[in-house]
């Protein structure tokens, strides 16, 4: 979630006198300090952006990628959690030529462990794009 504040600083067009703010409906009054009715409003706004990112990595044998598949594909990084509905941090590693399957997704913000799974790739299925479509 964002934070932002915002701060408004109205001084005096002619001296630059920092002034209050006159109450609503009431005439603006003069500056104590030249008597100008000039005003300048300067409008600062202040935020928090947090930025979330991944790496994802391929693995092949061979210089054309087009031959054959990666041997070894890596997820590393922030991954939304629709559960819970925020930022998880996931790491999930599809080792073809070892024949493994490793993911374990923790929540930053408590250090608990949402999902760990260790298994053998061919037990793998029924995931993803792996999922039988329905008839």
């Amino acid at each position: 979630m964002t934070k932002k504040r915002t701060t408004t600083l109205r001084t005096c067009a002619d001296c630059g006198e920092e002034l209050q703010e006159p109450s609503p409906g009431t005439t603006l009054p003069a500056c104590p300090q030249c008597g100008s009715t000039r005003r300048l409003a300067y409008v600062g706004i202040q935020t928090e952006l947090k930025f979330h990112s991944w790496l994802e990595l391929l693995g092949f044998d061979t210089p054309s990628r087009r031959k054959r598949k990666a041997f070894m594909e890596q997820f590393v990084g922030a991954d939304w959690g629709r559960a819970l509905k925020r930022w998880m941090h996931k790491v999930r590693v599809f080792n073809r030529r070892d024949g493994e399957y490793h993911e374990v997704v923790t929540d930053p913000e408590t250090g608990t462990i949402i999902r760990e799974k260790h298994e053998p790739l061919p037990d793998h299925w029924g995931h993803g794009s792996a999922k039988r479509r329905k008839p």
